[in-house]
């Protein structure tokens, strides 16, 4: 539940920042999104192993 509810935000905050964005910003979601395409890990496996990553930065920090 958590992993669809953070795909949905995500998706729709790059709608608004690409909306707005420049040049530049286009191309760096274009690589971002690449980033994400399924390979040796499936792109599910990716997004989970960022918002792990997240977790721990976030507990680092505190």
């Amino acid at each position: 539940m958590r992993y669809k509810k953070f795909k949905e935000y995500r998706q729709r905050m790059n709608e608004k920042i690409l909306a707005e964005g420049s040049l530049h910003t286009k191309r760096f979601f274009s690589l971002d999104s690449n980033v994400y395409n399924d390979g040796k890990l499936s792109a599910k496996q990716k997004e989970l192993l960022l918002l792990c990553l997240d977790a721990m930065t976030a507990s680092f920090t505190i």
